[in-house]
């Protein structure tokens, strides 16, 4: 199940600038909480680009709430 809304990451500095500089962070998504057993798919390690980070294409594989 693709989610609808893919995740959107951005790197601020303290003042909540954007840090359009950061080409080096990567981020990592991963299930916190997994009460339906499912497997998150797709390409969940990304490189900053110009301070954010565009996940697409993921999904989880068993449908569930509060993941």
């Amino acid at each position: 199940m693709e989610f609808r809304r893919q995740p959107i990451i951005e790197i601020r500095d303290a003042n909540d600038n954007l840090v359009t500089t950061d080409n080096s962070t990567q981020v990592t998504l991963d299930i916190f909480n997994n009460p339906g057993a499912g497997e998150l798919r797709g390409t969940t390690t990304l490189t900053a680009s110009g301070g954010k980070v565009e996940f697409t294409g993921l999904s989880v594989t068993t449908a569930g709430e509060m993941y």
